[in-house]
This record gives structure tokens, C-alpha cells and sequence, in this order.
């Protein structure tokens, strides 16, 4: 369980860190705490005194600890191994979810930051896979 717990935080962390250094690059908001925080800020404007930024990451952590929880029912139910090249497998999938996830949260909220959409959804799929491969490492040492 300690595992689990250390290898979520490690790999939400070494994700955020990714799509950090890759906003400095593009100069577009790609962190997904804060984007997640500027859709709390659609969604709960007049609801939610508390600085919205802390809910941005314990959805983030929340969903990374999912994503984990969905890994290991596939090593344990279906035994597959905890390798890299199974993790970026992994990580493209997560990528594609995650990229369903962010169109719909998009949409649902109207989102009209300008962004180059095709851009950030790439972005997402690299930065799971980050995710994923870095989950795999920590979990297996």
C-alpha cells in the first residue's frame, strides 16, 4: 500500500513538473492543476470562498491515484508486468482518457481560454506517459 501511496505522489508530481517545463516552452497553460482550478472557477464562482488553486491539485492527485488504481487491477487481474514499455502503453491510454476527460470538462464549462487544443491534447498524451512510466519506475524499485 506504501508503494502505491509513494509511487502516486512521485509520478503526479514528476507530471506536473512535465507539463510545467513544457508551458515555459510554448508559453500556453498546460498545467493541469491550473487548469483544472480555472474550471473550478466556471463551475463554483460564487459557491466556493477557499482558494480554488488547493482544489485544482487534489483533483489532480485525486485522478492520478485513479489512474494507478486502474494499473494495478490490470497487473493483478489480467498479470501483466511492470515494465516501461508496458507503462508508455499505459501512459498512451491514460493519454486518450484523459484527453476525453479535458473535452468534456471543456465543453461542459464553455472554456474559452485560446489555446491550440491539438497542442495541449499531445501535450496530455506525452505528459501521461510521463506519468506512467515514472508510476512503473518508483513502484518496481
Amino acid at each position: 500500500m506504501m508503494n502505491f501511496i509513494i509511487s502516486g505522489i512521485v509520478a503526479v508530481i514528476a507530471m506536473t513538473l512535465f507539463s510545467a517545463i513544457y508551458n515555459t516552452f510554448t508559453k500556453d497553460e498546460f498545467r493541469e492543476p491550473n487548469l483544472l482550478t480555472q474550471i473550478f472557477k466556471k463551475l463554483f464562482q460564487r459557491t466556493l470562498h477557499k482558494p480554488l488553486y488547493v482544489y485544482g491539485w487534489i483533483v489532480h492527485f485525486l485522478i492520478g491515484f485513479v489512474f494507478l488504481g486502474l494499473y494495478e487491477i490490470a497487473w493483478r487481474w489480467f498479470a501483466i508486468e511492470r515494465s516501461i514499455d508496458i507503462a508508455v502503453l499505459f501512459g498512451l491510454v491514460s493519454g486518450f482518457l484523459g484527453i476525453i476527460g479535458w473535452y468534456f470538462m471543456f465543453k461542459a464549462v464553455r472554456y474559452t481560454y485560446h489555446f491550440n487544443y491539438a497542442h495541449y491534447y499531445f501535450h496530455l498524451v506525452l505528459a501521461h506517459i510521463v506519468f506512467s512510466v515514472v508510476a512503473v519506475f518508483v513502484y518496481t524499485q
